[in-house]
């Protein structure tokens, strides 16, 4: 045989050896191994959750700086999105335990703190259940600075610096009654009780004329505090009095009875003090953060026993209505809500309630240095013409300014 053949033999098989060799290299450079150190390890300390909003679902992922990528359970993901498909994936997962069977990667819309993402999570089949980990790949895009409190020489408490917090659908979940609208109940456990006076004589009042324009909205009025259980259509009544259309400012209307002449004179007046200014604001001192609750439509929230409904009615255009709520109007309704809330918020350290408002302060010691804490400031509440802050009370800026520029005019013209 030619020598010369058996060289360009063996260069050539050497030349495809060598080909070889450089295509199994690129084909393994592909693959990215990440170890995911949590899976299958043994634990010593209760993990950090923090909870994402995935595709419009809430999901706790416990927080892994130890993994490389952000990884689901392939049950749990079924389970959580039967109707997203998953792509493969070119990753290479391992754990403590050895090598972790990677099922799949998809792109998934994040919310963190109001804030929208495209993040690749990565799911994968394991022996043990585990709580889908929040690797360092979504923990640089949605908390960028988690490095650098992690390298930070100050002691920090990793709770109050990583943990969102409640949104306001959150609140609504666990509070949903204050925060419901379109709820109109009572308060429970209390009634209002309306006392005549030992002499007092029915008194029947005829209807106030009612402007042909304004015949509508006040009937749907009535037909809502009808709905809402707040009145009673009757046919007879001994005790009725008119009732009133106020304008309001959102340009609605307010149906008010005038109790001026029928019961009011005969009502022995409850008498119960309303808290003074200065109790008000011995009850928030030493707050620095404050806020008030102003009650919807604060009276009509207390039932009226049934002899006191009897007394309540009212002569509209569309007839009598038996009033069963509280309303304002009546000349010992202040005495009686304040008295209730009152009973209701004894003993609340910081709460005092001023009518339909429920002024609350709250005080936080100052933070460390370096502490993230995040807080939202509510407004600061005002009471008779008074705004109540953390650094003290002083008077409301608008209801002094016609006083000053009254001071300083010279004429009579002059004055707004």
């Amino acid at each position: 045989m030619d020598p010369s053949l058996l060289v360009k033999g063996a260069l050539f098989l050497i030349l495809v050896l060598l080909m070889l060799g450089v295509w199994i290299k690129l084909k393994l450079s592909k693959l990215t191994k990440v170890h995911v150190i949590s899976i299958g390890s043994v634990k010593t300390s209760p993990p950090l959750l923090l909870t994402l909003v995935i595709e419009s679902l809430s999901i706790q992922f416990e927080v892994d700086t130890g993994a490389g990528v952000t990884v689901m359970p392939i049950k749990s993901f079924k389970t959580l999105f039967p109707d997203l498909q998953l792509k493969p994936s070119v990753v290479q997962l391992s754990a403590l335990s050895g090598e972790i069977t990677n099922t799949g990667q998809i792109l998934v819309n994040v919310k963190f703190r109001n804030v929208l993402h495209k993040l690749t999570m990565i799911t994968c089949d394991h022996n043990s259940d585990f709580n889908p980990l929040l690797g360092r790949d979504w923990l640089d895009v949605i908390l960028p600075q988690w490095r650098s409190i992690v390298n930070s020489p100050i002691q920090l408490n990793p709770v109050s610096s990583i943990v969102d917090p409640p949104s306001l659908d959150e609140l609504k979940k666990l509070f949903p009654r204050p925060f419901n609208s379109e709820a109109d109940t009572v308060i429970e456990g209390f009634t209002a009780k309306l006392v005549l006076k030992s002499n007092a004589c029915p008194i029947f009042a005829r209807a106030y004329p009612l402007p042909y324009g304004l015949e509508e909205p006040v009937s749907k009025v009535l037909d809502k505090m009808e709905a809402d259980g707040k009145a009673v259509r009757v046919r007879l009544a001994e005790w009725a009095s008119p009732a009133l259309a106020v304008p309001k400012k959102d340009g609605g209307i307010r149906y008010v009875a005038d109790f001026k002449r029928t019961i009011n004179p005969q009502l022995r007046v409850d008498f119960y003090p309303l808290p003074a200014p200065e109790q008000v604001f011995a009850t928030l001192a030493n707050g620095n953060f404050f806020t008030s609750l102003d009650l919807t439509d604060a009276y009509t929230q207390l039932q009226l026993d049934a002899d006191s409904q009897e007394l309540c009615v009212i002569n509209t255009h569309k007839g009598l209505y038996k009033l069963t709520r509280l309303i304002y109007g009546v000349s010992s309704a202040a005495a009686i809500f304040q008295s209730t809330m009152d009973k209701i918020l004894n003993g609340i350290a910081g709460v005092i309630c001023y009518l339909d408002n429920i002024l609350i302060k709250a005080f936080i010691p100052k933070f460390k240095p370096g502490d993230r804490v995040y807080v939202k400031f509510p407004h600061q509440p005002t009471l008779d013409g008074f705004i109540v802050a953390p650094s003290g009370v002083s008077r409301f800026q608008v209801n002094i300014e016609g006083v000053i520029k009254d001071i300083h005019a010279n004429n009579l013209a002059k004055i707004p």
